[in-house]
């Protein structure tokens, strides 16, 4: 291996001084940053958000899960003299949330009280 890497070098000795694997180490880092960033932007690493709003200016703690994670739905807060109806997907609280896997975004689900 090492008579493989004097081509890189002055001479031998090259290849035994620290300098010369300090230069090489962040070498490597360099070319290598863009695809770190992708994989933990993109990639397996990536923690989303679901957001639970109870009112205007309420919610309760949110969680954070890997793409592809089972959600599961926090108890509804007891609110005096309401009953909790579900949990939907818009803040008019027309689309009622189905249970899918958690999706590759941050979302943000509203409870419904009557």
């Amino acid at each position: 291996m090492i008579n493989n890497l004097v081509f890189l070098t002055e001479n031998a000795n090259d290849i035994y001084n620290p300098t010369w694997y300090i230069v090489m180490v962040l070498l490597l880092i360099i070319l290598m940053s863009p695809w770190i960033f992708l994989i933990f932007k993109y990639g397996i690493y990536r923690k989303l958000r679901v957001r639970f709003i109870i009112e205007e200016g309420k919610e309760l703690e949110p969680i954070y899960l890997k793409k592809g994670a089972e959600i599961i739905l926090p108890e509804a807060p007891v609110i005096e003299g309401k009953i909790f109806v579900g949990w939907f997907i818009d803040k008019e609280l027309t689309e009622e949330y189905i249970p899918i896997p958690m999706p590759n975004y941050n979302i943000k689900l509203y409870a419904k009280y009557e």
